[in-house]
């Protein structure tokens, strides 16, 4: 079986965000996916993490990117 692509994580990852119901305050889970995988402007990844410190749903979303694969390596 091949490895899944970016998309295919990302379309995984959309559903199970999507039927944990976020709220209208969660960000998009592309959003969430991005900044795991540091692909993301600091700023928006700061925004982020202060958010899934006080959402249980993006926590798990959070947590669930984590096993999509590791976080890209830091920018400089």
């Amino acid at each position: 079986m091949a490895d899944p692509t970016d998309a295919d994580l990302r379309a995984l990852f959309a559903g199970a965000f999507q039927s944990a119901s976020p709220t209208d305050e969660c960000p998009p889970p592309e959003q969430l996916f991005d900044a795991f995988h540091r692909v993301s402007p600091l700023d928006e990844i700061e925004r982020i993490l202060d958010h899934i410190a006080v959402c249980a749903v993006c926590a798990d979303a959070w947590r669930l990117a984590s096993r999509t694969g590791p976080p890209a390596p830091e920018r400089s």
